[in-house]
């Protein structure tokens, strides 16, 4: 007679909580987590905000027959870590809230920035923008040299436009125009106009 041995097969349960390696990453953000001997299929948990990526080492639960990934616990690569949400990210501190780093970038399609006083400082700044609006109630600013080269340049002042130079020279290369209702053209040494030719009246 032949003795048949009978294998009782045993029913698969999900990991109660464990921890694992990150083996697949998938498009709609899920995950394969290799776990006590196999691979399980796992939900990314709104609260692990860290982006798991493929080699990192993972906490994982079940609940209500879905595996969810809980947190990053070692990243294979520390020298990189993305942090992601599905929808909007709202950061509220009651104190300060402080960035540091080497170098930050920024990128959106749209910003809003609203302080009520801010202070900047550093040694230089760049900006290349295809139009800039300004709008306020008074400015003030001190250089030590102003550079300004432009094609076309409108200025209007309502009330009073005062200038006070060392030394004023103004050049223009076809045509210069002064006008008012009353001129007044004073010196204290010399007036000098010269043309080669000069009408008055």
């Amino acid at each position: 007679m032949n003795n048949v041995n009978h294998t009782l097969a045993k029913a698969i349960l999900p990991p109660v909580q464990a921890a694992g390696v990150v083996t697949h990453c998938f498009v709609d953000g899920s995950l394969t987590v290799q776990c006590e001997g196999r691979g399980w299929h796992c939900r990314r948990a709104a609260s692990c905000v860290i982006v798991p990526q493929m080699g990192d080492t993972v906490l994982v639960t079940s609940v209500e027959n879905q595996i969810w990934l809980l947190a990053v616990l070692e990243r294979s690569n520390p020298q990189k870590a993305e942090l992601s949400v599905p929808g909007d990210l709202h950061i509220n501190s009651a104190g300060e809230l402080s960035l540091s780093s080497a170098a930050l970038r920024v990128s959106a399609e749209q910003g809003d920035c609203h302080i009520n006083e801010m202070n900047y400082s550093g040694d230089k700044l760049s900006a290349w923008v295809s139009l800039s609006r300004i709008v306020g109630k008074r400015a003030e600013s001190v250089w030590q040299t102003i550079t300004q080269i432009s094609h076309n340049l409108l200025r209007t002042t309502h009330n009073t436009e005062q200038v006070r130079a060392g030394q004023l020279d103004m050049k223009a290369e076809d045509y210069a125009r002064l006008h008012a209702h009353n001129t007044v053209i004073t010196s204290k040494a010399i007036t000098k106009v010269d043309s080669e030719q000069i009408h008055m009246g």
